[in-house]
């Protein structure tokens, strides 16, 4: 299939996002891969030469100039511009930063990785993000903590963090958001009051949230389309984008999407 990036403004699914019905999105900072219906990965935006695998995955991740998929088997597969060796074992969940891999395996040990190392994050941990140069993730007993960030998570009961360029926000176990860091030229945005959210994702200046009720809400970049119908199911944002995913599984992008 065949896309025609551009900018994206609101209103119907855009054209810098594929066709389809997909169940799992993952926004990297200049490009983007969902796992369609059979768990086959669709990536797009600047995307050099890389090719997407035809195998099945449980989750994906984009981020950098590289994508991983982790297989029903457990094991890991890392696909893009930058040639990563992903870890061999078997792995529960996984994510990326700018220019590291970050996974947990089945037994809660966290493994960090790129292109020259590997080693282990301390744990047992539950779930694990990277942004440029950190990261931080959720130990089983629902605290948290950062490594290379300029500040650490406030004291809470954690569900999940993620990581963007040069901060990271998070969701307490209530659903309230928290964001803390600053490296570079990153500007952490307000985050919304209140609790019930249950998804957010940070971007380089921006982020957008998902509530309960099944809206988005966004700081420092434009707001979502509107839906003529459905709710959304889950949102994630790149460097200057961001898009979403609605309950009929198609995917809508705004803000400046990357061209290939």
């Amino acid at each position: 299939m065949i896309w025609l990036l551009i900018a994206c403004p609101g209103g119907e699914p855009q054209a810098c996002a594929p066709e389809g019905s997909f169940r799992e999105i993952s926004v990297g900072s200049h490009h983007a891969c969902a796992l369609d219906d059979a768990g086959i990965p669709v990536c797009w935006g600047r995307l050099g030469d890389a090719t997407d695998p035809t195998v099945p995955f449980m989750n994906i991740a984009a981020n950098g100039q590289s994508s991983c998929g982790l297989k029903r088997t457990g094991a890991l597969e890392c696909w893009g511009q930058t040639q990563w060796t992903a870890p061999t074992g078997e792995f529960a969940s996984m994510s990326l930063g700018y220019d590291k891999g970050y996974a947990i395996k089945a037994d809660g040990e966290g493994v960090v990785w790129d292109s020259n190392e590997e080693y282990e994050a301390e744990g047992p941990l539950v779930q694990i993000s990277g942004g440029v140069d950190h990261f931080c993730a959720v130990r089983e007993d629902e605290s948290s903590y950062c490594v290379d960030l300029s500040s650490q998570p406030p004291e809470d009961d954690w569900r999940l963090i993620e990581s963007s360029d040069g901060y990271s926000c998070g969701l307490t176990v209530a659903g309230a958001i928290r964001c803390w860091g600053n490296i570079g030229e990153a500007t952490i945005p307000t985050p919304p009051g209140g609790e019930g959210w249950q998804a957010v994702g940070p971007g380089w200046d921006h982020f957008c949230a998902l509530d309960a009720d099944g809206g988005i809400t966004c700081e420092g970049i434009e707001a979502p389309p509107a839906l003529t119908e459905g709710l959304w199911t889950d949102v994630d944002s790149g460097r200057d984008w961001a898009c979403g995913l609605d309950d009929a599984g198609n995917i809508h992008c705004w803000g400046d999407c990357p061209e290939d």
